[in-house]
């Protein structure tokens, strides 16, 4: 069993929490106005909104989600996405190596 914790704050955008041969699983912090360009995770992957406002986007099928605390994002194939913080914000990200 490993505890993590990812409500304290850090200056890191991302910080691994855990990554072995099957997945990696990090926190993603990310300023208010920030955003990762389009990019595919290794396989299915998994993100959880913790603290602010996050703008999803599925670039290849066009399709945006708007996702606050509490709220996530599941894909479940390799697809290029990207994000973008519309305030300041802590995601969990889980994403599984294909």
């Amino acid at each position: 069993m490993k505890t993590f914790d990812i409500s304290t704050k850090t200056t890191e955008q991302k910080t691994p929490i855990l990554r072995d041969d099957r997945r990696a699983v990090m926190r993603l912090e990310l300023k208010a106005g920030e955003a990762l360009p389009s990019h595919a995770s290794p396989g299915p992957l998994s993100l959880l909104v913790f603290r602010g406002e996050l703008e999803f986007s599925d670039d290849e099928t066009k399709q945006k989600a708007l996702l606050q605390p509490g709220q996530g994002i599941l894909l479940e194939k390799k697809s290029l996405h990207s994000v973008r913080a519309l305030k300041d914000t802590t995601c969990f990200v889980n994403a599984l190596f294909a």
